[in-house]
This record gives structure tokens, C-alpha cells and sequence, in this order.
């Protein structure tokens, strides 16, 4: 009777166990598709604001010089959630929009992870190669006023207008 007890509670163990991973697991896989979907309605936002600009241009009220500076000074300003903020890149990588820190202007085309994987050229070429849907990545980067690599995951997506591809991401640690 005592060894079927204790083979029956090991039994017991493992199953919890298994049930306990297995739940995790589904957390975290809803909790990534609902980051997903979020990163994706922000940029969304943000290209509904850039194509207001855009219309303004066609319609003559601006030039489109004076529309793409108004829609990244804009761009600039916005945030959500905690730290959440956007960037913009031109198709040929010089940056236009990040927080307007001393890459705008610059081209980023060649910049690399840790890990040598070349980001922003996967941001711009995965984005225009899938307009409708966007491109999410994943790559490793410092958090701001850190040095050690943390992963990250972005969503851009092209804004054919002004020729920019518009993204945000977090870290996922």
C-alpha cells in the first residue's frame, strides 16, 4: 500500500507539473500575440496621423517637404504605455524620426545587433516586402542608459507616401 501511494503521488507530481508548464507556456504565448497586436493598432495610429499629412500635401496645403516635417515632429512627440515611442526610417535608410536624438538625419541602413544582424535593413526590406501585414523582428539592443544586449521585438510597416517605413517596439526580457 505504501508503494502504491508513493508511486501514485509521483504520478500526481509529474502531472501538476506538466499542467504548470504547459499553462505558463499559454500565458506567455497570449501575452506575446496581445503585444503583437498592440505594437501593430500603435503603428496603425501612427500612419493614419502621417497619411492625414500626406492628404494635406496632395490637396496642395502643404508642400510635401513642409508635410513630412509637420508628420515627424508629431511623430516625434508621440508615446504610449510606459516607454512606448515610434521611429521612422526613409526605404533607404536615413532616419527621420527618433526621439529626436542625433541619428536623425543619419543613415542606419548598416546598423548592427549584437549578434551582428543587420536590424534596420531587416526592418526596411521585411516591411516593404510585406506592405499590408508589416514586419515584426526580433534582435538584441542596450536599454537606454544601459550597455548589456536585452531582446527586443519591433513592428514597422511602410508608409508608401513619403517613402518611410514607421515602427516601435519593447523589450522583451
Amino acid at each position: 500500500v505504501f508503494a502504491v501511494t508513493i508511486s501514485l503521488s509521483l504520478i500526481g507530481i509529474v502531472d501538476i507539473k506538466r499542467s504548470n508548464e504547459a499553462a505558463a507556456q499559454t500565458l506567455e504565448t497570449n501575452l506575446r500575440d496581445d503585444y503583437d497586436q498592440m505594437i501593430k493598432n500603435q503603428v496603425d495610429n501612427v500612419l493614419s496621423l502621417t497619411k492625414g499629412y500626406y492628404d494635406a500635401y496632395q490637396a496642395g496645403t502643404y508642400s510635401l517637404e513642409e508635410a513630412e516635417k509637420l508628420a515627424a515632429d508629431q511623430i516625434r512627440q508621440l508615446r504610449y504605455g510606459e516607454s512606448g515611442y515610434f521611429w521612422v526610417d526613409t526605404y533607404d535608410g536615413v532616419n527621420v524620426v527618433l526621439l529626436g536624438k542625433e541619428s536623425e538625419g543619419k543613415n542606419r541602413m548598416d546598423l548592427k545587433d549584437s549578434n551582428g544582424f543587420a536590424m534596420i535593413k531587416a526592418m526596411i526590406d521585411g516591411s516593404k516586402a510585406n506592405p499590408e501585414d508589416g514586419f515584426f523582428v526580433n534582435y538584441y539592443f542596450p536599454k537606454e542608459g544601459e550597455t548589456e544586449n536585452q531582446p527586443k521585438r519591433s513592428y514597422t510597416k511602410v508608409f508608401d507616401g513619403f517613402k518611410w517605413v514607421i515602427g516601435t517596439g519593447n523589450y522583451t526580457d
